[in-house]
């Protein structure tokens, strides 16, 4: 067999050399990284395995192409982050209302439908009034042990997303922005498929799956909102603890924060930081009856997943939980400045 050996102070290689049927010498080196180095140099014998193809070890790209890859990826999530900060929506030089709606639970048999269908009418018919969702507009039941609620639901899984675009379509042309709710990202978690902006198709609406940051424009006012579905730090002895919190423990503060999710009722409450006001919105929910919120013990809907604020080209602003007197109200205003 081949191999090194050390004699008279200096390593030595040999190899068997199976025609001549005898060791084969070659040589004196001073180290043994030498003598390692001239025996791998020579051919191997006919009794060693000699393998080629892909191993375990095989990297197809170098190092340095998939740097490459990951940077690539890396600069298009920067892109969005960075233009995410600095959204805007310019409402103009009047009074100008946005109602929020979240919780449409699209499927559900104790979603109210009648007064979704009221609430989108009263936007689409309410000049200057315009709408911004975040998030749940279908029940979506497809999560592990859920699926079995799906089953029980008023209608298919299929009519559930069919009501949702349909809706979305409705409300378009009024629809400012999209926050997805946990609901909705049961999909995309499950088969990596973000339903929303399939159902959006092509439009000027910002989305965001998680969260969105827009500044709100009318006259010379600006608000820094933050929309969210569901907020962290939630308490049970105040409703709008998670976006209060949130103002302080998040990566930016805001005037206006916006969630939904608990289906309590919509709650409209100023707080104070810093010496300035804020606003906390909390809409409640058009799923007004429930089996699985009775289930685990949630408190019933007080009232709808919607509410309205109105801004002021002065910087002042308006708001109501209740979306027919934010309507009036606004249809008031307008009529005396025009």
């Amino acid at each position: 067999m081949k191999g090194v050996y050390f004699s008279n102070n200096s390593y030595g290689i040999r190899w068997w050399d199976k025609e001549q049927k005898k060791y084969i010498h070659g040589g004196r080196f001073a180290t043994y990284d030498e003598a390692c180095s001239a025996l791998s140099q020579r051919t191997p014998t006919v009794d060693t395995p000699q393998i080629s193809g892909v191993s375990a070890s095989t990297d197809t790209r170098e190092f340095e192409e998939l740097v490459a890859i990951g940077q690539k990826a890396y600069n298009m999530v920067k892109q969005q982050a960075v233009a995410k900060k600095s959204q805007q929506i310019d409402l103009g030089k009047l009074p100008t209302g946005i109602a929020f709606l979240s919780d449409l639970h699209f499927g559900n048999a104790g979603t109210d439908y009648e007064s979704i269908l009221t609430d989108t009418n009263l936007i689409n018919d309410t000049p200057g009034m315009y709408a911004a969702f975040h998030g749940d507009g279908i029940d979506n039941w497809i999560v592990g042990k859920l699926q079995a609620i799906q089953r029980g639901q008023a209608f298919s899984h299929a009519d559930e997303i069919s009501l949702f675009r349909s809706w979305l379509r409705k409300i378009h042309q009024k629809l400012l922005l999209v926050v997805s709710g946990n609901h909705d990202n049961w999909t995309k978690k499950i088969s990596g498929l973000d339903l929303i902006p399939e159902l959006l198709g092509e439009t000027h609406v910002l989305y965001d799956p998680f969260e969105s940051r827009v500044t709100v424009r009318c006259g010379t006012g600006a608000w820094d909102v933050l929309i969210r579905h569901q907020w962290k730090y939630s308490s049970i002895f105040n409703p709008t603890h998670g976006i209060e919190v949130g103002h302080d423990r998040m990566t930016n503060t805001f005037d206006i924060g916006v969630g939904g999710h608990t289906h309590i009722g919509t709650l409209m409450r100023p707080f104070f930081r810093h010496g300035k006001t804020k606003l906390a919105v909390l809409t409640g929910a058009y799923k007004r009856f429930d089996s699985f919120s009775k289930e685990i013990g949630y408190a019933e809907t007080v009232s709808s997943g919607c509410g309205a604020i109105i801004f002021f080209p002065d910087g002042r602003l308006w708001y109501s939980p209740d979306l027919k007197a934010a309507c009036d109200y606004l249809t008031y205003l307008r009529k005396e400045q025009s």
